[in-house]
């Protein structure tokens, strides 16, 4: 009875924090008119990371993180996240 009370009372452990990703510099523009958030988010595609994880590094919800996927495939050309990775490393930018 303890070990269940205990159970029900003790939160689960934290799930592990997205590493720190180093993002473009503020201070070069964007290639392709992206926006900084755009940048940030493509880096952060290249580097492997789920667009759910990107929604809880950047605390943005899943759907923002759609569209801005989105809207980097349209300004890169890029038809998937493949072709995104390509493009983002091409650029210096993961």
């Amino acid at each position: 009875m303890q070990a269940t009370l205990l159970a029900a009372t003790t939160p689960p452990p934290a799930a592990a924090a997205p590493e720190t990703v180093p993002v473009p510099a503020a201070d070069r523009e964007p290639p392709d008119h992206l926006t900084q958030r755009e940048a940030e988010i493509l880096t952060l595609i290249a580097r492997g990371l789920t667009n759910t994880e990107i929604a809880t590094t950047l605390f943005l919800s899943n759907n923002t993180v759609k569209t801005h996927i989105n809207r980097i495939f349209a300004k890169t050309a890029s038809r998937d996240r493949v072709a995104a990775t390509r493009y983002a490393r091409d650029h210096g930018m993961g």
